[in-house]
């Protein structure tokens, strides 16, 4: 099996997070399932920090079957 959680060719971390398939790094980057489960990732951050592209909620863990997000503040 691979370690590869993402989709071959696609980015699967950002920053500390590991950011698995149907989810993917990138907007319309063609690495999620869908572009509800696209991923914004912020690298003007350190460590950068990953986004849902339906908002401004923040990651905080991530797997196949489950996201954890927090609002971010505005």
């Amino acid at each position: 099996m691979s370690n590869n959680v993402a989709k071959p060719g696609c980015q699967t971390k950002c920053g500390n997070l590991t950011v698995p398939y149907p989810f993917g790094i990138g907007i319309d980057a063609g690495c999620s399932i869908d572009s509800s489960f696209d991923i914004r990732c912020d690298t003007s951050s350190d460590p950068p920090i990953a986004y849902l592209n339906t908002g401004y909620s923040s990651i905080i863990t991530a797997s196949t079957v489950n996201i954890s997000a927090t609002q971010s503040p505005s």
